[in-house]
């Protein structure tokens, strides 16, 4: 068994006490080693992302597939994440994320993240240009004084992560 134990690392965001314990189980040719992925846990956004079952990782395969839990994610880091200030968030949230390590990155796919209750805030700041465009748009004016204090008590996100990096 090994264990893996990292007390920060940052990937554009800090991820903190990343800790993977993994075994090799049996034996396993040398040109094609795999091993067992026993747990992992990671601090991030405020909570933490856990593997909630054990996986095995290919070394020979180019691809390789977890289904990761969000916990107790805090919307407000998430968000603060965006270059755009003008936006504060505030909830709690959990979800599942299929998560695939290609030799190109990271793909999510179908994943879903929800707030936990009683729910949170998501406030919009308009700025001079948001509110001149609000000026001569009803409907923009509209969602611009919505979203100025929108108040959730759910809130439902599917995850897509694609092979070239949208979210």
């Amino acid at each position: 068994p090994v264990k893996l134990t990292i007390e920060r690392l940052n990937v554009g965001f800090d991820v903190t006490d990343l800790s993977i314990r993994a075994s090799l189980g049996e034996p396993t040719p040398i040109t094609r080693p795999h091993v067992t992925i026993e747990g992992m846990s990671a601090g991030l956004f405020g909570g933490r992302l856990y593997l909630p079952e054990p996986g095995v990782w290919d070394f020979g395969s180019p691809e390789n597939t977890f289904a990761v839990v969000a916990e107790g994610w805090q919307l407000g880091q998430i968000v603060a994440l965006q270059q755009n200030q003008d936006i504060q968030a505030q909830g709690t949230l959990e979800g599942k994320l299929p998560l695939t390590v290609t030799a190109g990155g990271l793909v999510i796919d179908k994943g879903s993240i929800q707030a936990l209750p009683p729910g949170g805030t998501i406030r919009y700041i308009a700025n001079d240009t948001s509110r001149n465009l609000g000026a001569n748009n009803k409907e923009l004016a509209l969602a611009l004084q919505l979203l100025s204090d929108f108040r959730y008590e759910v809130l439902n996100s599917a995850v897509e992560l694609d092979r070239q990096g949208n979210l």
